[in-house]
């Protein structure tokens, strides 16, 4: 199931148990409240503006409850949320590493090609023997003093050639 859709599932499910939870207690409060006005009417325990207040009072209770309980589902989910940032962050550090690592092992090897390359170079410049190179069409890509002096052609007429 996509990340997503899970989130949203268990938004919906979580203000589906708060509105449920919400309807139940409201009506027991009518239920209570409602049995209190009988008694009250029947006894004079109090007035009909000291009910209301009563139920004012009650009903306030009842939202801050349904406040702090929505505020602690809210900090589990930043909790969960900030958990996985700190997870990301921790793997980005490992990569970067790597990352760091591998670039200095490149440039390394980068370095001793170099190195072999101008060993290759003055190797073949430095030979007597004519030493050349072709492309796939037939054309000088390299070619060393020896070469041009064999050929009587310098080193760029003889890369311009193809056999």
């Amino acid at each position: 199931m996509n990340p997503r859709r899970k989130v949203k599932a268990v938004i919906i499910i979580s203000l589906l148990s708060i509105f449920t939870g919400v309807a139940v207690i409201i009506g027991w409060w009518f239920i209570i409240f409602g049995s209190l006005k009988l008694q009250s009417q029947r006894n004079q325990l109090f007035s009909w503006d000291t009910g209301i207040s009563l139920l004012a009072i009650c009903f306030l209770w009842v939202s801050l409850a349904l406040i702090w309980h929505t505020a602690n589902w809210l900090n589990r989910i930043d909790l969960k949320r900030y958990e996985a940032e700190e997870e990301v962050k921790v793997m980005n550090e490992v990569l970067e590493k790597r990352v760091e690592e591998r670039s200095v092992e490149l440039l390394d090897l980068l370095e001793k090609l170099k190195k072999s390359e101008g060993k290759y170079r003055s190797l073949i410049e430095q030979a007597s023997d004519s030493i050349f190179m072709l492309d796939f069409e037939g054309g000088f890509t390299d070619a060393n003093y020896s070469m041009c002096k064999m050929t009587g052609y310098s080193r760029d007429q003889l890369l311009q050639l193809n056999i």
